[in-house]
């Protein structure tokens, strides 16, 4: 009886062990699931306006061994081995770096580091970098970015700008300079946003000049300098028109024989337009008049004196004016073009419809 149980505890033990070695030798803790490798993305170093310095970290080959290695980027948000990319080869548990070469000079870019073995190819997290201007620089200045604008109004702009190297001293100012000429500078007007840090920014400019074309770039300052990024441009858009109470009470003469009409027959113009006062009777030809410029019940130009109205065939007859600038007269959506003549010897007057200009 006792030999039996000695072999039933032999028995035990044996398979205990078995069970043992089996635990010790399976990974049920396998995170990856599928046995690919686990590659981190972590950072990079030494931008210049055409190439830059990828670092990234294989911290685990998986159930294969890593047969490729490297760097995907893009303008695009989520790169992968279909866009532009490194390939460095096999790899066991090694940090590595991919030197990136022909890249556009400032210019965002977005980046990942990849593994691939005989189960798949997994990516670390995106992370980005933009270019230089390509401008030289003093050794410790900041590197800024130009970057593009946004919610263009008439009058105000979001600029928007990124600062790629702090340098060799912490950045105490930074923001936009903008002019009407190519390459403004602190000298012109300017967004003070104070110190700042690595990464993207914004300047929010207002009181701008509608219509109007404006140059303007990043700038960074360290105690090393102060450096810009390139200088783009953006148009402000023109002022909406005015919708001002009108004051019109003059109407036509009551001799008058002459349909009077606006070509193009628009209702709003801009300032220095071009247009056709047409005059329309079937039998009388219209002869010399006046075309003046009123605003509510005020004239404020004589735009033609004595003019002579031009046949264009079928009883109408025309003079083309051009209408004044912004600065000779105001934005107003309460204009009439009036025309003063004579029938015989009677005067008459032909009073537009109400038209806008700005």
């Amino acid at each position: 009886m006792s030999r039996l149980i000695f072999l039933v505890f032999i028995a035990t033990l044996v398979v205990s062990c078995d069970k043992l070695e089996l635990l010790e030798h399976s990974n049920p803790l396998d995170v990856s699931g599928a046995g690919e490798p686990l590659v981190i993305t972590e950072g990079h170093s030494t931008i210049t306006s055409t190439s830059v310095i990828l670092f990234g970290q294989i911290e685990d080959i998986g159930n294969a061994l890593v047969t490729q290695h490297g760097h995907c980027w893009s303008i695009s948000s989520s790169p992968t081995l279909n866009d532009s990319k490194t390939s460095l080869g096999a790899i066991g548990v090694a940090s590595f770096t991919s030197s990136v070469l022909d890249l556009t000079q400032n210019t965002s870019y977005y980046y990942r580091a990849y593994a691939t073995n005989s189960f798949g190819t997994v990516y670390g997290s995106v992370m980005s970098f933009s270019t230089s201007n390509g401008e030289p620089t003093v050794v410790g200045d900041p590197t800024v970015v130009t970057l593009g604008s946004s919610n263009i109004n008439a009058f105000s702009v979001t600029l928007e700008g990124d600062i790629t190297s702090i340098g060799e001293a912490p950045i105490t100012g930074h923001g936009h300079c903008w002019a009407l000429n190519s390459g403004p500078t602190l000298s012109d007007d300017k967004v003070l946003l104070g110190s700042g840090t690595l990464g993207s920014f914004t300047s929010n400019v207002s009181n701008l000049n509608s219509n109007t074309t404006y140059y303007y770039r990043a700038y960074a300052t360290n105690s090393f300098g102060t450096v810009y990024g390139t200088t783009n441009t953006f148009t402000t858009q023109a002022p909406p028109p005015p919708s001002d109470p009108c004051y019109i009470t003059g109407i036509n003469s009551s001799n008058t024989p002459y349909d009077l009409t606006l070509i193009p027959s628009s209702s709003t113009f801009n300032f220095g337009d071009n247009i056709t006062v047409n005059m329309y009777h079937p039998v009388y030809s219209a002869g010399q008049s006046s075309i003046l410029l009123y605003e509510n019940e005020v004239q404020v130009m004589n735009l033609c004196s004595y003019c002579i109205f031009n046949s264009a065939g079928s009883g109408n007859y025309q003079r083309t004016i051009t209408l004044p600038s912004g600065g000779a007269i105001p934005a107003s959506n309460c204009y009439t073009i009036r025309v003063l003549g004579t029938s015989g010897n009677d005067p008459y007057l032909n009073i537009s419809n109400p038209i806008t200009i700005y």
